[in-house]
C-alpha cells in the first residue's frame, strides 16, 4: 500500500509539472528571450495541430468502401478539397499493392494504371 501511495504522488505531481510547463510555454511573455520565443511559437502551433487532430473524424466511408475505385474516388474527392488550385493538372491513381499515386501529366502514368486514373477535379 505504501508503495502504490508513493507512485501515485509522483504521478499527481509529474501531471502538475506537465501543466505547469503547459501555462508557462502558452502564457509567459518570452519576447525579450528568442531562444525562449522560438520554442513558444513552436509549442503553441504544435498543441493547436494536437487538439485540430482530435477534433478531426475518420473517414468512414473508406472503411465501408469494397472496391478500389470507391476508395479512389473518395480519397480523389479529399484531395480536391485539400487543394483545389493543383486540381486541374494532376491525376490520381492507385497501383497493384494499392498505394495512392499522383501524376501531373496524363503520359506520366503506367499504361496498366490508366484506365483507373482519375483527374482531381473530378
Amino acid at each position: 500500500m505504501k508503495k502504490m501511495t508513493f507512485s501515485f504522488i509522483w504521478f499527481v505531481s509529474f501531471l502538475l509539472l506537465l501543466l505547469v510547463c503547459d501555462q508557462f510555454l502558452l502564457r509567459y511573455p518570452g519576447k525579450d528571450l528568442p531562444l525562449l520565443n522560438d520554442f513558444q511559437q513552436f509549442y503553441q502551433d504544435f498543441r493547436q495541430r494536437l487538439i485540430k487532430l482530435e477534433n478531426q473524424r475518420s473517414a468512414p466511408e473508406i472503411e465501408t468502401a469494397t472496391t478500389v475505385e470507391e476508395v479512389l474516388a473518395i480519397r480523389a474527392q479529399e484531395v480536391t478539397q485539400a487543394t483545389p488550385a493543383a486540381a486541374e493538372t494532376r491525376y490520381l491513381y492507385l497501383d497493384e499493392q494499392g498505394a495512392l499515386n499522383f501524376a501531373d501529366r496524363f503520359d506520366e502514368i503506367p499504361a496498366a494504371f490508366r484506365h483507373s486514373a482519375k483527374p482531381l477535379g473530378q
